[in-house]
C-alpha cells in the first residue's frame, strides 16, 4: 500500500490528532447552559442539594472557565462548605485556603476555615481566622457568634461575652445566638 506523500500522511495525523483532543477536551469542559443550575447547586440556597450535589455544582463552575476572581472564591468557599456538611474538614480548609487565595478579603472563607478548625478542635486557628474575618468586615455578625463559640469551647468565657453581645447587636434574629448567651461559666 502506498500512503503517497510522507509529509500528507503526516499532516493527516496530525489533524486527526488535534481533532481527537479537540473534541475529548469539549467533551469535559461543562456547557454554557449548564452553568445556572451548577450556580444554583453551588449556592445552595434553597438548602435542598446534598453535599455532593453542591460540591458537583462548585466544580462545574470551577471548570466552566467562565469564573472571576470573586465568582472562584464563591464557588471554593461554597464547595468548602460542603465539605463541612459532610464532616470533610481538610478538604474544606483546602477550599477556603484556595478561595482566600483567589480574593483575600473574602470574609466569609475565613469565617468558615475558622469554623472548620473549630470542628477540628484547633481553636487557636479558628479564632485567628475569625479575627481577621471580623477585621474585614466588622458587621458580620456570623463570625461573632462563632467566635464566641470557640471561646467557650476554650472555657474562655470572659471573652465569649462580648462576642455575643455584638453579634445580638448587629443581628438580633441571628440563629442560635441568644442561646449562646444565655449559658453560666462553671
Amino acid at each position: 500500500m502506498q500512503w503517497g506523500h510522507p509529509v500528507g500522511f503526516i499532516g493527516s495525523i496530525s489533524a486527526a490528532i488535534v481533532l481527537f483532543f479537540a473534541t475529548v477536551a469539549l467533551a469535559q469542559v461543562p456547557k454554557l447552559e449548564d452553568i445556572p443550575k451548577n450556580i444554583e447547586l453551588c449556592n445552595n440556597a434553597a438548602k435542598t442539594a446534598t453535599p455532593e450535589q453542591q460540591a458537583q455544582g462548585c466544580t462545574g463552575i470551577l471548570e466552566s472557565g467562565a469564573e472571576t476572581p470573586k465568582a472562584l472564591a464563591i464557588a471554593h468557599n461554597n464547595r468548602g462548605n460542603a465539605y463541612v456538611r459532610s464532616g470533610d474538614f481538610d478538604r474544606a480548609i483546602e477550599e477556603y485556603d484556595l478561595a482566600i487565595k483567589a480574593s483575600s478579603k473574602y470574609a466569609k472563607a475565613f469565617n468558615n476555615r475558622g469554623v472548620a478548625y473549630q470542628k477540628k478542635a484547633d481553636y487557636d486557628r479558628a479564632i485567628a481566622d475569625l479575627d481577621e474575618s471580623i477585621r474585614l468586615f466588622p458587621d458580620y455578625a456570623g463570625a461573632y457568634a462563632n467566635r464566641a463559640e470557640t471561646f467557650l469551647k476554650k472555657g474562655q468565657f470572659d471573652r465569649a461575652i462580648p462576642d455575643y453581645s455584638e453579634a445580638i447587636r448587629l443581628q438580633p434574629t441571628l440563629e442560635g445566638i441568644w442561646n449562646g448567651r444565655c449559658w453560666r461559666a462553671p
